[in-house]
């Protein structure tokens, strides 16, 4: 993996020596509740919309990068207990900060991800800080996909609420990204369940 990564930030000496390059690779992600499948992350035009959308998964893992460019934009924040990474990540590009891949889609780290050791309230604490801090990075891309990736950021604690067995939470968390956007809640929900049962 490092080896992998190494070659391809020396190719772009140019980014290196600004500290303003990642390389990601590809992971192979383990699910809670889903067979194993490869998150193969591809350089895109504008890594700052794919972040916000969720396009982009910033896992810190599958990532290297100068380590100066972790102190130059203040370290991870430490008001968030999760998604830190992500917060930083977004901080890095809307600070002209650029990603590039490794040359190969094999998966090059292992994601044992397990929804089920997650705490709903600090992923809703940082749900709510990411929101706060970086809103005007949401509206520059018009208020429908503000609005929109809004109520996405808020349903993660509630999909983890659900997966916990915690329903009240869940039925809480789920109301709450309804009346932030009820067009995209219900299109969520309609694709989840039609593709499911198709």
């Amino acid at each position: 993996k490092l080896e992998e990564q190494f070659e391809r930030l020396l190719e772009e000496q140019n980014l290196l020596q600004s500290d303003k390059v990642w390389c990601m690779c590809p992971c192979l992600i383990k699910g809670w509740d889903s067979a194993p499948f490869i998150f193969s992350p591809k350089t895109v035009q504008d890594p700052l919309k794919a972040l916000l959308r969720g396009r982009l998964r910033a896992y810190l893992h599958t990532m290297l990068g100068p380590t100066e460019s972790l102190r130059r934009l203040g370290g991870f924040d430490p008001q968030f207990p999760r998604l830190q990474d992500l917060d930083f990540f977004i901080r890095f590009v809307a600070a002209g900060g650029q990603f590039v891949s490794t040359r190969h889609d094999e998966p090059l780290s292992v994601y044992n991800k397990s929804i089920k050791t997650s705490d709903c309230i600090l992923l809703e604490i940082s749900v709510i800080n990411l929101w706060n801090k970086h809103q005007e990075l949401f509206k520059k891309y018009g208020s429908r996909f503000a609005r929109f990736q809004k109520a996405h950021l808020f349903h993660l604690p509630a999909v983890v609420s659900y997966k916990n067995g915690e329903y009240l939470s869940f039925i809480r968390y789920l109301a709450r990204c309804f009346c932030i956007s009820p067009l995209w809640t219900l299109r969520h929900y309609y694709r989840k369940y039609t593709t499911r049962f198709r």
